[in-house]
């Protein structure tokens, strides 16, 4: 069973560190999904194919791959988490483990999800994220999901 998801995502990085400044971020992720249902417990593989940034003009790329476990409450709300590891090759070569925690829950039709944590190691620096948005549900035939996602981060 497979899903592919393409998530927009814009990002205001605060940070004072090359590879976070200018005036923001515009990037689209599309990953594959691939695994398997365990009672309520699933666990999926992650591979990130394409991602591309634009940071103080420069275009980065960085393929990622990662796992996770998501937790269905009476198909009414997720509790999801995943980890994993982001190579960065422009502008600056870095190595990135990150770890994420979701709440997702539904509206009605739409499932409305809010990103309870994101921790990124950056060389000597941590580096917290956020974001919040809403979100179609994923089509049972199709397996498509779509999200825009506002985040901000915050380094120190």
């Amino acid at each position: 069973k497979f899903q592919i998801a393409l998530s927009p995502k814009i990002s205001f990085p605060t940070g004072n560190k090359e590879a976070l400044q200018g005036t923001g971020e515009i990037s689209f992720l599309m990953n594959v999904y691939s695994g398997y249902e365990l009672n309520k417990i699933k666990v999926f593989a992650n591979i990130g194919f394409g991602h591309t940034g634009y940071v103080k003009s420069r275009i980065r790329h960085n393929p990622s791959g990662s796992t996770s476990l998501v937790y269905d409450m009476k198909n009414e709300s997720l509790i999801k988490g995943s980890g994993g590891v982001t190579y960065y090759f422009n502008p600056s070569t870095m190595l990135i483990f990150e770890g994420i925690g979701q709440i997702v829950t539904k509206f009605g039709d739409k499932d409305f999800f809010f990103q309870i944590g994101s921790i990124m190691a950056l060389k000597n620096h941590i580096l917290l994220k956020g974001s919040a948005g809403a979100g179609l549900p994923a089509n049972d035939k199709t397996h498509i999901i779509s999200r825009v996602a506002l985040g901000l981060s915050y380094l120190f």
